[in-house]
């Protein structure tokens, strides 16, 4: 019994961190103006195959494709690409990074400008946690929102332990808000 209950211990102290204690550390306030960013600075799209459609300011890029605006890289098999609105759409191994964090999903929406987009059947993960929903949207850059999923500090295929969540609000750095939870542990609630 004590053996069990020190394993749940170890389970629930990071999450406990990240709940509790992080709101008050060093990245606990933030700011409510928004960011000022610069459109006039160019999307840059490589890929095997790239084609303009003057008309409508757009590029369609196929096979190995990788699309950067300032420090967001998004790699996918096709895209299309917006070049005056900064957004784009992509499918196939889908993969957002920026910064420390990532986001994948097979279809995605991506507003570069904005920091935001739809991630369904996606993924995220941002150091120490793992997180997989139905439905990812990144608000903003500091929001992520997960439905119908779960979120986990293990990286194995079939994770130690995981908390399952109808919601989640993840605030990277910050903290997470979850609603309707369960905690596994070895696949035991």
């Amino acid at each position: 019994m004590k053996h069990a209950s020190d394993r749940l211990r170890k389970i629930l102290a990071p999450l406990a961190l990240s709940l509790f204690l992080l709101p008050f550390g060093s990245g606990g306030v933030r700011s409510a103006q928004a960011e000022v960013e610069d459109i006039s600075e160019p999307v840059e799209v490589v890929a095997d195959r790239l084609d303009y459609v003057r008309a409508e300011k757009k590029i369609v890029a196929e096979g190995t494709v990788a699309v950067t605006y300032k420090s967001v890289k998004l790699s996918a098999d096709k895209a299309e690409v917006f070049t005056e609105t900064k957004k784009a759409y992509a499918e196939g191994h889908v993969l957002v990074v920026d910064g420390p964090r990532s986001l994948k999903a097979d279809k995605v929406y991506y507003d570069f400008l904005n920091h935001q987009g739809s991630f369904p059947g996606g993924a995220t993960y941002e150091f120490p946690w793992y997180g997989s929903g139905q439905e990812i949207n990144q608000v903003s850059r500091d929001d992520i929102s997960v439905f119908k999923g779960k979120v986990t500090n293990c990286n194995f295929e079939k994770p130690h332990n995981d908390i399952t969540a109808r919601r989640a609000k993840i605030y990277p750095d910050y903290r997470m808000i979850l609603s309707n939870v369960t905690i596994l542990d070895l696949e035991k609630p």
